[in-house]
């Protein structure tokens, strides 16, 4: 090993939540989002490719129900009986519904060969993001059933081969009480929530705070990168997030340079620091303005490739 790669350099950590409709069938009807989400089909082999271009790991947070090819399937692994909340989910979806009821597309629920390329890709990991994306704050959810929810997904992620011990709680509604009942999860690392001011401001005053949250995307408002020592947590590793990855929005598009080269002065903090970087986003969020998302992703992994470079050889 040559002298200039003996310092440590910072770490940059993607995590995507990969939910296809699972994720939007409490807020939305599938007539709205049906085409968006039939081109995660064609996002996800793209980012697989840009990811290994620029030899970037990630981790993949995947509805475990997503892995049934149909819906017979699904209801297999299924706990019995359904949460309430996945009842009501299950009755919009059409499924277990006569043949004759009206059903949300297929495709944008059922992704097993899609899933299957993500593990087969270098680099990428299968993670939880419970088996039909359970929320924990809902008034009727329960340790319990979230604990049988993970069973489920675990269950039909080692039936297809693949290894979880990463986890992801849906709309990042992590809550203490729901940790100590993923004990099938061993190790178990998770994303944990982001800190800084501008998320105890948000605590206190939501709605001020989550219009600082988006300024935040485009003004240096505060650092999220943090130290490594952080991360081990009572047996557990938090690899807490720092940023959500924003999309583009054409209503921002004066913005966008801005947004950019503040991501961009987020890797380098985090590459003079040593320190770890973590962001997010969905893979439906790059089914509108495709082009352009793929083209910023791309200047910013770059950014990053440089940035660790430049890092390690100046040691």
């Amino acid at each position: 090993m040559s002298k200039c790669a003996q310092k440590n350099p910072g770490t940059l950590v993607i995590s995507l939540d990969f939910e296809m409709f699972w994720g939007m069938a409490d807020v939305s009807a599938a007539s709205n989002l049906a085409s968006s989400m039939r081109r995660v089909h064609e996002v996800v082999p793209r980012l697989l490719k840009l990811f290994e271009t620029y030899g970037v790991h990630a981790t993949w947070a995947t509805v475990g129900g997503m892995m049934a090819h149909d819906d017979a399937e699904f209801l297999r692994y299924l706990p019995k009986p359904a949460a309430p909340q996945t009842a009501r989910m299950l009755d919009k979806l059409g499924i277990g519904q006569p043949d004759g009821a009206k059903k949300c597309p297929r495709e944008i629920l059922y992704a097993p060969e899609l899933i299957h390329k993500v593990a087969a890709t270098p680099g990428q990991e299968i993670g939880t993001h419970t088996y039909s994306h359970y929320y924990c704050s809902n008034a009727d959810s329960t340790p319990e059933a979230f604990a049988a929810e993970i069973r489920a997904a675990m269950q039909i992620a080692e039936d297809n081969g693949y290894e979880i011990h990463a986890a992801v709680f849906p709309r990042n509604q992590l809550r203490e009480t729901y940790l100590r009942a993923m004990d099938s999860v061993s190790p178990l690392i998770f994303r944990g929530e982001e800190r800084g001011w501008i998320k105890s401001l948000s605590s206190k005053y939501p709605r001020l705070g989550s219009v600082v949250w988006y300024a935040d995307h485009y003004l240096p408002l505060q650092h999220c990168s943090y130290d490594r020592t952080e991360i081990m947590q009572d047996g557990r590793y938090n690899i807490r997030n720092s940023r959500f990855y924003k999309p583009y929005r054409p209503q921002y598009r004066l913005l966008e340079a801005w947004k950019l080269q503040h991501y961009k002065r987020d890797l380098r903090r985090a590459a003079k620091r040593g320190e770890v970087y973590h962001t997010y986003w969905h893979p439906h969020n790059f089914t509108e303005y495709t082009e352009i998302n793929f083209r910023q992703l791309e200047r910013f992994l770059a950014y990053y490739q440089k940035q660790r470079a430049d890092t390690v050889c100046r040691a």
